[in-house]
């Protein structure tokens, strides 16, 4: 399931329309998923070593964290696009 909780937008007054693409939502949940797995790997002693997590994983870390302190904050801000 997934879901946005709140829409801040930033332009004077008003809404505008927003695109909302499901894909990005998706997306998202996916990387957290496949990172949880990589997080249950490691603490059975499993550490890639090549691939994003092994090339980047620091970088990958951060904004893991960040996504995931989003998502339990329950808000995401969107910038709108006007037409």
């Amino acid at each position: 399931m997934y879901h946005i909780f709140c829409i801040h937008s930033s332009v004077e007054g008003h809404l505008g329309s927003f695109q909302l693409l499901a894909i990005i939502n998706k997306t998202a949940m996916n990387i957290v998923e496949n990172v949880s797995f990589l997080y249950v790997g490691a603490s059975f002693g499993y550490m890639p070593k090549r691939g994003i997590a092994g090339s980047s994983g620091s970088s990958m870390s951060n904004f893991l964290r960040k996504l995931q302190t989003d998502f339990q904050n329950g808000c995401i801000s969107l910038q709108p696009h006007q037409q």
